[in-house]
This record gives C-alpha cells, sequence and structure tokens, in this order.
C-alpha cells in the first residue's frame, strides 16, 4: 500500500488517527496521532504502487 489511513469508530462513523504516504516499503511502523483505546480498527488503502490489488498480512498493536 502507497497510501492508507488508520482509523477506529467514532461512534456511528471512523475517525482517522494515522495516515501514510507515500509509502514503498513492505514494513512499516506508524506511530498514530493520538493514544487510543479500542477494540477494533480499519485500515483504509487509498493506492498502490500500480498494483491492481493490495493485500496486508500482519497487523500489530503496541502501547508505547
Amino acid at each position: 500500500a502507497k497510501d492508507f489511513s488508520i482509523c477506529i469508530p467514532d461512534g456511528p462513523a471512523w475517525r482517522e488517527v494515522g495516515r501514510v504516504e507515500g509509502n514503498y516499503r513492505r514494513h512499516v511502523r506508524v506511530r498514530l496521532n493520538e493514544l487510543v483505546t479500542t477494540q477494533s480498527l480499519r485500515v483504509v488503502i487509498h493506492a498502490t504502487n500500480g498494483d491492481p490489488s493490495a493485500a496486508i498480512y500482519e497487523v500489530r498493536c503496541y502501547r508505547q
């Protein structure tokens, strides 16, 4: 994924808490804009580096 955002539920909608643009690496660490506590998250892929599809193989979440 070249451009993507990380969202958490906020009532009936989803709120963006992190965004990456121009990525070209396989392993990406994203620091969120704020400390959040959530039961779920959503990764929204906005663009790829030319491939018609994108895949995410793993998501890890840590508190720092």
